[in-house]
């Protein structure tokens, strides 16, 4: 006879193994509304300097520095998303890490590509969650044997600073929202549709065009 112990180990495996979600997300805060007039402007060259940050609410005392964006196809949101920049002669990127504080070579570099641009965007990317409501999340979901909605978020803020060469702040966008993760067995028909991957490529893509579509129309980048 299988004792219920067993019984109760068996029915947390097939849990944890039927397990799905499905993905929800908030419309971006912060949308820029203003009518578009296209103005013609002079080739400039930029400087993306990204800063890729996590922080963990209730846990982190501070963001700290990633050394990913985030999503896997990053590089082909911000190729798409820039084009909203129409005079862009030239442009070079730089990823921050915390590991540059104490590579001289690094801080060179980056210094050569602000020297040889006419303008940097300071690039900020923050992926931010509640530690608590994560861990809580996470036991109610095993205790109810995963039969209970349980829903795991992160909050996306993007915010683009605009320097001109001689470092005087000429800008300051930000946009922000939020992904939802739904974790219950009866998802597992709703995941193909709604896949946490796929809704927060569309906060990436929505917040950076937006960012440089502002940027494009407050004709910010004219020499």
């Amino acid at each position: 006879m299988i004792k219920q112990s067993t019984v109760i180990f068996i029915l947390i495996l097939l849990s944890l193994v039927l397990m799905d979600c499905a993905a929800t997300r908030s419309d971006i805060n912060g949308l820029y509304t203003e009518q578009i007039k296209f103005t013609k402007k002079a080739p400039v060259k930029l400087l993306f300097d990204l800063y890729y940050y996590t922080r963990q609410t209730g846990f982190d005392a501070i963001p700290k520095f990633s050394r990913t964006s985030g999503i896997s196809d990053f590089d082909d949101i911000f190729k798409e998303s820039i084009k909203q920049i129409s005079n862009i002669d030239d442009y070079e990127t730089f990823i921050n890490t915390s590991a540059h504080i104490d590579d001289i070579e690094k801080r060179r570099d980056r210094e050569n590509k602000i020297e040889n641009s006419d303008y940097v965007i300071k690039l900020e990317i923050l992926q931010e969650n509640s530690f608590s409501k994560h861990v809580l999340g996470s036991i109610f979901s095993i205790g109810s044997l995963d039969i209970i909605p349980i829903g795991y978020s992160w909050d996306y803020t993007m915010t683009a600073t605009i320097f001109k060469k001689n470092e005087v702040q000429i800008g300051k966008y930000s946009r922000n929202a939020r992904v939802t993760n739904w974790h219950q067995i009866l998802l597992i028909v709703a995941y193909p549709f709604s896949p946490v991957e796929g809704k927060t490529e569309e906060v990436y893509l929505e917040s950076l065009t937006d960012l440089f579509k502002q940027i494009e129309n407050e004709n910010i980048l004219v020499n």
